[in-house]
Parts: structure tokens; C-alpha cells; sequence
């Protein structure tokens, strides 16, 4: 029996999701395979590690880690700066994970969010006969790689992201472009008529989807009501997530103006389909959802308010012309209605992102890693 050990971190749910993929991916395939899943930014005082309920930790540092870390981490130019910045923010779940290491021995050790890597690098130090992995869940190298170049592999999204790997010190050769893992549904999908019909969508009209980013603090209600108030001719589906105060207000807006087009979620677990029923994606850059966009052949709208990571890999997707983005609200709105006008508009981003978007990634890293 090969024991994988999968280290993840709840800064928003890219990461996680990213994880998950990858434990679906292997208890699919291999069932010699055992796997536990550890996030490091929930640890609770009972040294349990779950992915039930909030993490204080998470919550505390979620803001710094998008802005105060990622901004201080770029600009950071010597490898004991970039510890300085990093040790707080692995410090508490360092113990731990050495006990869990020791406790549970394992084969493989997967990490999906930089610190994870940082951490694993560590134990990969002290202990050579552990294959380590760091999976982006990104488009573009997060600021602090250096910290983590001894791992055994890496598994990243594009060829310009593994010359961004490269040029930390990690050999060529380490770095594999398989794309962002996604659960298998999303390579197996409903065509756009199918989605429609099981949604009770009109199979003519344009339909947007928007989704709201996975934290509690996010919020697109300015944007819904524009995109409401613009587009009353097309179909719009709005996904809150856990945002729950977004949810009831978009749900009295939608009352209070007799919205017959609307449709609003919660937190869903068949955002493939609802993805599947649209022309367009509105919603923040993370590895995972775009890629979940990409994966169905939608076209992709970056919201407004972006910050660290998910900054830098809307500049990387607006360069390679893979996504639409706007710096303003009506500007959105503007590039929103000239790409529903024009086919040839649509047609062109669809090509685009085909061409980009790596198929079945999960399916082919899981198959690389357990053959390491």
C-alpha cells in the first residue's frame, strides 16, 4: 500500500479544491493507494485536520496573505528576507505536520499551496526516501519559490510558467506542464443544450454566469445589479458560495424588481453544469476556476476586485488574450456587451482557451506521481 500525503492551505478554496481533485484522482485510479488530506492553516487545538468549519488562522491571515505577504514577497530580494516573510505563516503548522509525517510515513508527499511546498522541502532534507510534489493551482510562480526548488517534481500549467520555475534554480527536468487538477466531471461534461434543458433554460437566449469568490468577505452585489439591470434580456445565473448576506440580498433584489431571468445558488455542487448552460463566466482569477471555465470551453470575465495571486494571474491570462478584464464597472459592462454582439468575438476567446487548456491533468499527474 502507497501512502500519499496531500498538505494543503485554506487561503479561499483554490488550493483545496486543487487537493481534492488530486485525492479523487488517486482513489479512482489506485486503490493500492491510502491518502490523507492536511491543511495547514486548520489546525485546531485537538491537532485535527479537516476541512470542517472556518480556521481562525485562515481567517486571520487571509487579508495579509493576498495583500502585506504577496506584496513584501516580490519585493524581497534575499532568501532570508523571503523566510522572514514566510515563517509566520508556517510556523504554527510545522510541528504538526512532522508528527503526522512520522506518525503516518509517508511514501509521496503532494503539496497545492507554496507554503505546503515550503514545508515539505523541509522534511524533504531530513528524509530523502520521500517523494515530494508541489501541484500549482496557479498560472503564474508565486513570489518565495526559491524556498521550495529541492522537491522531487512539479507539476505547473504552462510552458511559460515552467521557465518561471526554472529560473528559481529548479531543473528543467523536474517541471512538468499538465495543467490545473479539476475533478473529472469537468473533462466529462454536459454539452451547452443538455445544461440548459436540466436548468429550465431557454436554449436561444445569452446567459451569464457569475459567481462570487469562496470567502465570506467577498461580495459582487454592485456587480449583480448592473449585469441585472443591463442585460434583462439575457439569462443570468448568480452562485454565491458561502456568502449567505449576498445570497438573500441578490434574492429581494430579484422581489423586489419581479426578475423573471435569474436564477441564484447557494453553495452548489454542480457548478459544472451551470458553467456548461453559459457564454460567458464572470467571476476572480484562481488557478482552479478558471480552469473549471476553460475545461467546458467558456469564455471567462475577470470581476473587478483582485489582489495578490489572483492579481498576477489575470495579468498572465489577459496577456495571452485567455480571459476578458476591464478596470472599471461600465467598462465591464461595455466589453460584456460587445462580446455577446459579436460570434466572432466568442469564437475567437473559445479557440483560444482550447487550444490552452490541458485535458485530464489530474488523471495524467496521478498516474506521473505514483510511477515516481
Amino acid at each position: 500500500m502507497k501512502k500519499v500525503l496531500i498538505l494543503t492551505v485554506s487561503n479561499g478554496d483554490n488550493y483545496n479544491m486543487a487537493a481534492r481533485a488530486i485525492a479523487n484522482g488517486f482513489a479512482t485510479r489506485y486503490s493500492s493507494v491510502s491518502f490523507k488530506i492536511l491543511d495547514i492553516f486548520k489546525i485546531n487545538k485537538s491537532v485535527e485536520f479537516n476541512f470542517a468549519g472556518e480556521s481562525t488562522l485562515a481567517e486571520k491571515y487571509a487579508h495579509k496573505l493576498e495583500n502585506d505577504r504577496y506584496i513584501k514577497a516580490k519585493h524581497a530580494h534575499t532568501i532570508s528576507q523571503k523566510k522572514k516573510i514566510v515563517e509566520k505563516y508556517i510556523s504554527v503548522a510545522r510541528p504538526y505536520i512532522e508528527r503526522m509525517v512520522k506518525s503516518y510515513e509517508p511514501d509521496i508527499i503532494i503539496s497545492t499551496h507554496l507554503f505546503a511546498a515550503i514545508l515539505s522541502s523541509e522534511i524533504k532534507e531530513q528524509r530523502n526516501d520521500i517523494k515530494t510534489v508541489y501541484v500549482s493551482a496557479d498560472f503564474t510562480a508565486p513570489p518565495c519559490l526559491e524556498l521550495a526548488n529541492n522537491l522531487d517534481l512539479y507539476i505547473v500549467s504552462s510552458k511559460n510558467m515552467a521557465k518561471e520555475f526554472v529560473k528559481t534554480g529548479i531543473k528543467k527536468d523536474k517541471c512538468h506542464v499538465l495543467g490545473i487538477p479539476l475533478v473529472a466531471k469537468f473533462d466529462k461534461h454536459s454539452s451547452r443544450n443538455e445544461a440548459r434543458e436540466l436548468l429550465h433554460l431557454d436554449e436561444d437566449k445569452f446567459t451569464i454566469l457569475l459567481t462570487n469568490g469562496t470567502k465570506q468577505r467577498d461580495n459582487n452585489f454592485m456587480l449583480f445589479k448592473v449585469i441585472a439591470n443591463k442585460f434583462k434580456d439575457s439569462d443570468i445565473i448568480a452562485v454565491c458560495n458561502k456568502n449567505i448576506k449576498l445570497q438573500s440580498k441578490i434574492k429581494k433584489y430579484i422581489k423586489s424588481k419581479n426578475l423573471k431571468n435569474v436564477k441564484v445558488y447557494g453553495h452548489t455542487n454542480n457548478i459544472d453544469i451551470l458553467i456548461a448552460a453559459s457564454d460567458v463566466v464572470l467571476g476572480k482569477t484562481s488557478g482552479v476556476e478558471v480552469s473549471e471555465a476553460m475545461a467546458i470551453h467558456v469564455p471567462y470575465v475577470a470581476t473587478l476586485k483582485m489582489s495578490g495571486q489572483e492579481l498576477d494571474n489575470m495579468k498572465f491570462l489577459k496577456a495571452e488574450h485567455l480571459l476578458i478584464n476591464a478596470r472599471t464597472l461600465q467598462s465591464l459592462v461595455s466589453r460584456l456587451q460587445e462580446f455577446k454582439e459579436s460570434k466572432k468575438i466568442q469564437k475567437s476567446y473559445v479557440d483560444k482557451i482550447t487550444k490552452f487548456y490541458h485535458p485530464y491533468t489530474t488523471d495524467e499527474l496521478v498516474k506521473l506521481i505514483f510511477h515516481m
